[in-house]
């Protein structure tokens, strides 16, 4: 095992032949350019059907970056396997264990401020609901509060995004990232390695403009913290796919909650 990684379930992940490089170079392009440029022009292709008074924009956007996400990530998938033979262990496809020598008690509190926290914040934004007042969060421009879902049908389609954001994103950006970043720079300490995660997973977010991007990039932090300390994404997954869920307890302001119903 390299002594300068401490993060042992990634061990033995590398890039050979022609081949090989090609396939990594299209996934970081993929990743890092063709995503969020796509992503910010559907964001905006959306935001000008909601002006135009068009039916279901929001909702058929969902259903779109549903079927996105797992097509995305099915194909990085077949790529990972079978061209670079990776394993999904090596993903952190696997139960959490215990690395970098912080211990049970770290993980236990790690993992309980960010329920405790959502939680809390659930039960504010439920009682703000009831009471009919205006949730206000710095992370909510205009543009992000309007992604929110605003009829029933588009609530069951935004729970099912959110699910699939929690298992897509976490497999891409926290899984095959570092996957990545440990093939191409073997002998970097563990540090240098986390550290651009949380960065790239903001960048992808870009569609929610800077803002968006700083918030879903403190996020990205907390979960490559957990993902690299329990060397699973397991609650990552569990943790992101809640933290989306929460969209479904903000009141919307008035001025989103207006022209742009979708009936």
């Amino acid at each position: 095992m390299n002594p300068h990684l401490a993060i042992d379930w990634v061990q033995g992940v590398t890039v050979a032949g022609v081949d090989g490089w090609l396939g990594l170079i299209a996934m970081a392009l993929w990743m890092l350019v063709i995503e969020p440029l796509y992503g910010r022009k559907s964001f905006q292709a959306m935001l000008r059907a909601l002006d135009a008074g068009v039916v279901n924009a929001r909702r058929d956007m969902y259903r779109h970056w549903i079927l996105s996400s797992w097509l995305s990530m099915a194909a990085i998938l077949l790529l990972v396997f079978f061209v670079l033979g990776w394993t999904p262990q090596q993903l952190g496809l696997r139960l959490p264990t215990f690395n970098l020598h912080l211990g049970s008690g770290f993980v236990v509190g790690m993992v309980a401020a960010a329920v405790g926290g959502m939680l809390l914040g659930m039960f504010a934004a439920s009682r703000q609901k009831r009471r009919g007042a205006v949730a206000v969060t710095p992370a909510m421009n205009d543009a992000v509060a309007r992604l929110l879902p605003h009829t029933p049908t588009e609530r069951r389609h935004y729970a099912l995004l959110s699910v699939t954001a929690g298992v897509c994103e976490e497999i891409v950006w926290r899984g095959v990232l570092l996957a990545a970043l440990v093939a191409i720079f073997p002998q970097a300490p563990t540090w240098v390695l986390l550290l651009p995660m949380p960065l790239m997973f903001g960048w992808a977010h870009w569609y929610q403009g800077w803002s968006g991007v700083l918030v879903t990039g403190i996020l990205g932090a907390v979960f490559t913290g957990l993902y690299a300390v329990t060397g699973s994404l397991l609650i990552p997954i569990i943790l992101h796919a809640l933290v989306d869920l929460r969209g479904l307890l903000i009141p919307l302001p008035p001025e989103v909650s207006g022209s742009d119903l979708t009936p």
